[in-house]
């Protein structure tokens, strides 16, 4: 069975709006082809055409065109939040642990091991649980050597 390809109604001010996306460069990296294909579908291009110059695949074009007629057209531009676990540490709390394996090895110890630094951090009150793995991660992106 084949999907329908009827084109999209706007009012007037979701085509002008739909325009000034993708006039401008300033819309993020998602939003500016969701707008295009919006703009395509309006302009009664067929789906097929409208996925070939934005090379991204028929079904992403039938995806944005199903949400903009369920929610508007506002729904179809942007991203619903993504599932997965927050991060727990904010910026600050993050920024004290490359300052702590930084400074010097607490005595009896010949450097700071991930542990260590978890363990440390969190009886300093920088946070309320860590685990090393979490510590590597935090110290891999801020390039900080612990030796």
């Amino acid at each position: 069975m084949t999907r329908k390809s009827d084109s999209l109604q706007r009012t007037r001010e979701d085509r002008r709006s739909l325009k000034t996306l993708c006039r401008s460069g300033t819309s993020k990296n998602r939003q500016h082809p969701r707008a295009r294909i919006l703009d395509l579908l309006d302009r009664k291009v067929p789906p097929a055409a409208s996925a070939t110059p934005l090379s991204c695949a028929l079904s992403t074009v039938y995806n944005v065109k199903r949400r903009s007629e369920a929610e508007g057209v506002a729904a179809a531009l942007s991203e619903k939040p993504r599932s997965g676990r927050p991060i727990e540490s904010e910026g600050t709390q993050r920024a004290k642990l490359p300052a702590l394996a930084c400074s010097p090895a607490p005595a009896g110890q010949a450097r700071w091991s991930l542990r260590l630094l978890a363990d440390t951090a969190i009886a300093l009150g920088f946070v309320d649980h860590l685990s090393h793995p979490a510590v590597k991660a935090i110290l891999k992106k801020t390039a900080c050597a612990r030796t």
